[in-house]
């Protein structure tokens, strides 16, 4: 098997790329793609670059994560900010696809650094090692791969249809049990009225002895993704917290992510453990729960959270987050405790069901994504030893 180091077979463009900050762009409006390290980001009035590339990301990239891409292609006009290398392949050595694909199965141990932010240098880049079969080899390899990844896109779209129509049918559910039960007397009133509002912080991550050992669960927003939460990967030490000035949440309150990435800013969940939280999150419990119910809260903000999205004063898909001005004065109805466990009895009967669809589309998302990455290392397995 020949190999060569990556230099030699693309030409690096990096130099090219120009950063432009979110208030510059903003200034700048266009059409022309604006690229990072993951993908696109935004959009920009001009191009650096017009042709067929493969960006690499820099730095933010998930390199350590099976089935998480590193690089991807680009056509056409495009602008390409510093956190995302630039390659062109050499079309007499390699096939650019081929080299996609080796570049998203390659073990990148050894070759990026950094204690939070994972980083690979241009430095190190260079002297990737690229299995390197004449381009016979790689085309068969190429529509080999292609066509398998088309297949699997294809199941995936799929259980992405099923987990929308699950959650169309909870919304639905959430909407006619809030509305179909009689209100008697029924009051309305805003959150800080009738509800204790708590946040958290970040420790300093330069100190290693804020986390090391640390036994304190510690939720970031991106936990924010179950009806429920027992457990977090996050933990902290009790310096940590004296640090942050952060305090254990109280147990059974209703936890809402008032910013993170895609879809998570307005998520709501209950929280079943002993834990505390950064500033991403607040947590929301009652001041009397004879009064109001904790249940009762959480799946009244789940039924609205494309509407707390829009508090922010856009459209719900920019980047601006919610607040703790803005959790305190959303308004809630309040009727009797009886009727609130009415409500609350009967969403969890059929919650329950779609919790169980979704649980199974994630077991065959993971399965797919295990899939994927299986297919990507054993092509190049194979390639050893066709050689």
């Amino acid at each position: 098997m020949k190999f060569v180091i990556l230099e030699e077979i693309v030409d690096i463009l990096d130099n090219l790329r120009v950063p432009v900050n979110s208030t510059e762009r903003s200034l700048r409006q266009g059409d022309v793609p604006y690229y990072g390290a993951t993908g696109q980001v935004g959009t920009i009035d001009s191009a650096i670059f017009n042709e067929t590339l493969l960006l690499l990301g820099e730095d933010g990239v998930p390199f350590f994560e099976l089935g998480k891409h590193k690089a991807y292609e680009i056509s056409g006009p495009s602008w390409v900010n510093n956190h995302a290398h630039v390659l062109r392949a050499k079309p007499d050595e390699v096939i650019q696809r081929y080299l996609l694909h080796f570049l998203n199965s390659f073990n990148y141990t050894g070759y990026v650094n950094g204690a939070t932010r994972l980083k690979l240098t241009q430095g190190a880049m260079r002297r990737i090692p690229v299995p390197l079969p004449n381009l016979k080899v790689q085309e068969l390899i190429v529509n080999t791969l292609d066509k398998a990844f088309t297949e699997i896109d294809s199941l995936v779209n799929n259980l992405q249809l099923k987990e929308d129509i699950t959650n169309q049918l909870l919304q639905s559910m959430l909407r006619s049990a809030f509305t179909n039960i009689e209100y008697s007397e029924m009051k309305v009133v805003k959150i800080g009225e009738v509800c204790n509002l708590m946040t958290g912080g970040t420790p300093s991550r330069s100190k290693s002895e804020f986390f090391t050992n640390g036994t304190i669960k510690w939720l970031l927003s991106g936990d924010i993704n179950k009806r429920e939460i027992f457990d977090c990967p996050g933990r902290i030490t009790s310096a940590a917290m004296r640090s942050s000035n952060t305090k254990i949440l109280p147990l059974n309150s209703v936890m809402i992510a008032l910013n993170g990435q895609g879809k998570t800013r307005g998520t709501v969940a209950m929280l079943r453990t002993e834990a505390t939280c950064n500033q991403s999150l607040v947590s929301i419990s009652p001041k009397d729960s004879n009064i109001l119910i904790p249940e009762f809260i959480f799946y009244n903000l789940k039924m609205r959270y494309l509407e707390i999205r829009r508090m922010t004063g856009d459209d719900g898909n920019d980047r601006r987050g919610l607040n703790m001005s803005i959790i305190r004065d959303i308004q809630i109805p309040l009727p009797s405790n009886d009727i609130q466990k009415k409500i609350v009895n009967k969403i969890v009967r059929v919650s329950s069901e779609v919790d169980k669809l979704n649980d199974q589309i994630s077991i065959e998302k993971e399965q797919i994504s295990s899939l994927r990455q299986s297919i990507l290392c054993n092509a190049f397995k194979f390639e050893e030893k066709v050689a």
